[in-house]
């Protein structure tokens, strides 16, 4: 058995009345521990994502023995203040991050940041606060990590495991802000029942920012809803799920409902 399966890991469903929402699962966690020297995660025997809803805590290491890391929900809607320029993930100053950015520092900065603290400091210390890393070396260790992995391409579908292309820095800085004031616009009318207008202003926060991920999932939803029976309309709510999903791909209605679209194209 190699030594990342015998890492175990532990999901817990999120509050879903508080709206929230895990964006990183196992495969994500274990293709970053496959970029890094075993060395520096051997002690690591379980990996828990979980749900602190009463604090805002992304990530942390049981104390005793440093041997699990916490990897927490979050809300569906996210800003984090957090180490170093906010572009190297994907998100800009003053507004809410694009879901791939969320996962990028997730995977990037808490799970490294995690890991580091794994690491063995004064190695004599029998009180296990001093013993290993704290705050600041861990910190050290989730940028030296990061940089070295984000130093070189890496042949990955998922986009979260390589740092923003300029392409998605130049649209990020010429739309996302409105684009995501848009977004929010449609989600009000779409929740106050109007319907077409919601549709109108997702195609519009879509214009202003292509990748938009949470429009991209509504817009197929709605698409889906407006008439699952014809074709043409069932093809056009999957390519927008899709393409949701490929930034981002623990969304959970996006997933649901391509389950639903699957199930319809099954021959019969």
């Amino acid at each position: 058995m190699k030594e990342i399966d015998r890492i175990q890991f532990v999901s817990r469903t999120p509050n879903k009345r508080k709206r929230r929402r895990h964006y990183i699962n196992e495969e994500d966690v274990k293709v970053v521990l496959s970029r890094l020297p075993h060395e520096y995660w051997h002690r690591l025997r379980k990996v828990h994502f979980s749900d602190d809803s009463f604090t805002y805590r992304l990530g942390y290491t049981t104390v005793r023995g440093r041997r699990e890391i916490n990897l927490c929900a979050l809300p569906y809607r996210v800003s984090i203040g957090g180490h170093g320029p906010l572009e190297e993930f994907g998100a800009i100053e003053a507004s809410q991050w694009p879901t791939l950015a969320v996962r990028r520092y997730l995977l990037y900065n808490t799970f490294l940041h995690e890991i580091g603290h794994l690491q063995i400091i004064y190695p004599k210390a029998s009180n296990p606060r001093r013993k290993f890393a704290h705050e600041t070396k861990a910190q050290e260790f989730a940028e030296l990590w990061r940089r070295k992995m984000w130093s070189q391409p890496f042949d990955h579908p998922d986009p979260a495991h390589n740092p923003p292309s300029k392409e998605e820095i130049r649209a990020l800085k010429a739309g996302w802000v409105d684009s995501h004031l848009t977004y929010k616009k449609g989600y009000k009318m779409e929740q106050a029942g109007k319907l077409d207008e919601a549709r109108e202003e997702y195609h519009r926060a879509l214009v202003l920012y292509p990748n938009h991920t949470l429009a991209l999932e509504r817009l197929g939803i709605l698409m889906y809803e407006e008439d699952r029976e014809d074709k043409d309309f069932l093809n056009m709510a999957a390519s927008f799920l899709e393409k949701a999903l490929s930034f981002d791909p623990l969304l959970p209605d996006a997933n649901l409902y391509m389950e639903r679209i699957n199930e319809i194209r099954k021959p019969q």
